[in-house]
């Protein structure tokens, strides 16, 4: 009995916490967007659409019309993103994907307010 209530907790927390074909996509928009203007523009629209895509309504009132709360918003993406990255059900091509999203969100967004 004990097995199968731990097996059932982990399937649960699995599946609060794999990645969706649509979060994927999502994510993958987001990285290309970033990569193609090369770290030189962050838009909140880009992370709300995000934020929207990943189910976060809490960080999209926040990405919206330049909110004074804007670094919260982008922190409750980077904290998504890091529970998406560390699923061992992702492929490696998803893992690196959404890792490198979630490393630019702190490294770029999150570290340094002024490059928004």
């Amino acid at each position: 009995m004990k097995f199968f209530t731990t097996l059932t907790f982990f399937a649960l927390v699995g599946l609060a916490t794999a990645v969706s074909d649509s979060d994927y996509a999502a994510i993958k928009k987001a990285l290309a967007s970033e990569m193609s203007n090369h770290h030189t523009f962050t838009t909140p629209e880009l992370y709300h659409d995000l934020a929207a895509a990943l189910g976060l309504t809490d960080a999209c009132a926040v990405l919206y019309n330049g909110s004074p709360n804007l670094l919260l918003g982008y922190q409750k993406v980077y904290e998504r993103l890091s529970a998406l990255a560390n699923d061992p059900t992702n492929t490696a091509e998803q893992t690196k994907t959404i890792g490198d999203l979630r490393d630019f969100t702190h490294n770029v967004v999150l570290t340094d307010p002024n490059h928004l």
